[in-house]
């Protein structure tokens, strides 16, 4: 008896669940976002998925220690994929550093991608709380979202490059 109520309780939990995805998460559309970069660029995540681009997204702070230990790997990503159509995106929730202060900082630390500062909202859009965060983006939905520091991000993220 005991286990047969276990079963149930399980089987509803599971059909409250299923087929919902939680924004920003791998197999859900992608929330929509524009900005201008810290080089004063427009991006618009929907014009540039028109263009047929792969959008890369990583989410980060200035005082976060992870965060600058995969700026060489990143580096590196985007090194490789010169002259394909993927962009590199790098969004700042420092708040309310100006985009100069954080402009000078990715100069000095060498961090190739494009950059958009005051992006807690779009944080908050992809349901990012953790950092960093890297999500790609192909065809409009999330193919691949990773938390926390890894020494092999650049291979990880290379995997879903492909066209």
């Amino acid at each position: 008896m005991k286990k047969t109520v276990f079963l149930t309780i399980c089987l509803v939990a599971l059909a409250a669940t299923t087929g919902k995805c939680q924004t920003g998460e791998v197999g859900s559309t992608a929330p929509d976002f524009s900005g201008k970069t810290i080089e004063k660029k427009e991006f618009s995540l929907s014009k540039s998925q028109q263009a047929g681009e792969i959008v890369v997204l990583n989410f980060w702070f200035a005082g976060c220690g992870p965060c600058l230990m995969e700026i060489k790997f990143l580096r590196k990503l985007v090194e490789e994929n010169k002259g394909k159509k993927i962009r590199f995106i790098a969004l700042s929730i420092d708040e309310p550093t100006s985009p100069k202060v954080i402009k000078d900082f990715v100069e000095a630390k060498r961090f190739t991608y494009e950059h958009i500062s005051h992006a807690k909202e779009i944080a908050k859009k992809y349901g990012v709380e953790n950092f960093p965060t890297n999500i790609v983006i192909k065809d409009g939905k999330v193919v691949w979202r990773k938390i926390g520091y890894h020494d092999d991000i650049n291979l990880e993220i290379a995997q879903y490059l492909k066209p």
